[in-house]
């Protein structure tokens, strides 16, 4: 069995901070950006484009 996982599925950081309904959440996010902290969400855009091979899993 191949499970078949689409990238477009995980959002990147400007996705996450136009859809989230916590303000709480934008303003963390935008706070840590004044401060020059990286978030794991800059870390998985900037690892893109992923191969799948750790996103499929196991199966």
């Amino acid at each position: 069995m191949t499970k078949k996982t689409n990238q477009a599925n995980y959002p990147d950081k400007q996705t996450v901070l136009e859809r989230t309904p916590d303000s709480a959440v934008r303003a963390m996010i935008a706070h840590m950006d004044e401060l020059g902290i990286e978030t794991a969400f800059d870390r998985f855009d900037a690892q893109k484009p992923h191969c799948g091979f750790g996103l499929q899993g196991t199966w």
